[in-house]
């Protein structure tokens, strides 16, 4: 059996992973911002899945977050802050939230269970198309999703 850590394991991509894994018969532990969220969703995919409250906007506080996760075999982080952010109304509060969130709260994960690897872990990170094709809103999140190459990077 595997262990499994979804960071954005809450709904979405995330979650459909979740599911799977844990269908599997892996350990999974699904993160949301809160722990009733996380719990809850935990709960509903049932196979022994375990909830932790993990807010990649505040990098400060994931190590505590992570504190639990005693190994992991597989890694991976879906979270996101969607929004539409043109230039024309662009808000840089929320522009500084989901940079934080996908690039640095990202690399704050890896980071904290880094030490917590198995030999032959895998890390996924979600970047996304907007990157590759932009759409009207999507300023930040071409940004941000052109900072999360696909490749490999030694960790």
């Amino acid at each position: 059996m595997a262990s499994a850590v979804i960071v954005g394991g809450s709904g979405g991509l995330g979650r459909v992973i979740a599911e799977r894994l844990a269908r599997h018969g892996d350990e999974v532990i699904v993160t949301s911002r809160t722990a009733d969220r996380a719990e809850a969703v935990a709960a509903e995919i049932g196979h022994g899945a375990r909830g932790l409250a993990v807010d990649l906007a505040h990098t400060r506080s994931i190590a505590d977050a992570l504190a639990t996760v005693a190994s992991v075999d597989h890694l991976v982080i879906t979270a996101i802050e969607q929004g539409v952010n043109s230039l024309k109304a662009f808000d840089a509060e929320h522009a500084v939230k989901a940079i934080t969130i996908k690039l640095v709260g990202y690399t704050e994960v890896v980071r904290v269970l880094r030490p917590r690897f198995a030999p032959a872990a895998s890390v996924v990170l979600f970047g996304g198309l907007a990157k590759e094709r932009p759409y009207p809103g999507s300023t930040m999140v071409t940004v941000f999703n052109s900072g999360v190459k696909i490749g490999r990077a030694h960790v």
